[in-house]
């Protein structure tokens, strides 16, 4: 058993080191013990390593656990950063690395907190809720465009010269990918889309195109190109992204709003015939 942590509502990460197992719960023998508070129960979840990596098996029926704002069953594994929550605890963890949900800025850019998310990751399975959160965040991108002040305008045109936050780079008001997170729990496909959320210039979000594999989530862009879904969004992003940036060198956000809606109703329109055709097949 690891050594005992007691948690008492502090705001920063714990830190988790050894081999593990950490049991989670309101028992004084819990490696992570959840100090006066009736509502957790005594044995919560427990967390395992194995192979590298850190796995959550809830263990209390009475009260449910959540990962990252989605409930848990059976195993899943935890990334550094990741948030479990219960009754009234939420409890974020440090596994020594940087957390898949908050990306790296590039040097200069001005970024508030980097330690823990400004939102739960929104994991989107299967093409259709993928459109739709791609659609939102097209008409969100240039939202912030006539509200930056000079100085974040300039952050923001370092950040699309020099993006090293992911492959595409997007703004996405926080609501958005709050309204959406959580709703959208579809069966797992080939293919996710998932949007990285960090504090900067109201909120950035850096699109990773993931596949899903086992019980982990991996950026995986080389398979993705294989596919014509693929290919358009990261050539679309790319041209979107190239298209903000100049806007935002000259003032305008009226061709940033055109691009984009041109662009994502052709995604949009390519999808609907996809449809068809497979129908047509049937």
């Amino acid at each position: 058993m690891a050594a005992q942590i007691r948690f008492q509502g502090q705001s920063r990460c714990i830190p988790l080191s050894g081999a593990g197992p950490w049991m989670i719960g309101r028992s004084t023998q819990a490696a992570i013990e959840i100090h006066n508070d009736p509502s957790t129960s005594r044995e919560q979840a427990i967390i395992y390593l194995e192979r590298g990596r850190y796995l959550l098996e809830p263990l209390s029926p009475r009260v449910p656990t959540l990962l990252d704002g989605r409930p848990v069953s059976g195993r899943l594994p935890l990334t550094d950063g990741s948030e479990i929550r219960f009754a009234g605890q939420v409890l974020c963890l440090d596994l020594g690395g940087t957390p898949t949900h908050i990306v790296q800025a590039p040097v200069g850019v001005s970024v508030p907190s980097v330690n823990r998310p400004v939102a739960v990751p929104v994991i989107l399975h299967g093409e259709i809720p993928a459109i739709i959160l791609f659609f939102l965040s097209v008409l969100a991108l240039v939202l912030p465009v006539w509200e930056l002040q000079s100085d974040r305008t300039a952050q923001l045109i370092r950040l699309l010269d020099t993006s090293t936050i992911g492959p595409i780079a997007y703004l996405l008001p926080l609501a958005y990918a709050l309204a959406v997170a959580g709703r959208v729990l579809a069966p797992l496909r080939a293919y996710a889309i998932h949007f990285d959320l960090l504090a900067l210039a109201g909120a950035v979000a850096s699109l990773i195109i993931s596949r899903t594999e086992a019980e982990s989530i991996v950026t995986e862009m080389t398979s993705l190109r294989q596919s014509p879904l693929g290919g358009f969004v990261e050539f679309f992003s790319n041209l979107a992204g190239g298209t903000l940036k100049a806007s935002l060198e000259a003032g305008s956000g009226l061709r940033v709003l055109a691009t984009l809606i041109l662009g994502s109703s052709l995604l949009v329109l390519w999808e609907l015939w996809k449809r068809r055709q497979m129908m047509a097949r049937l």
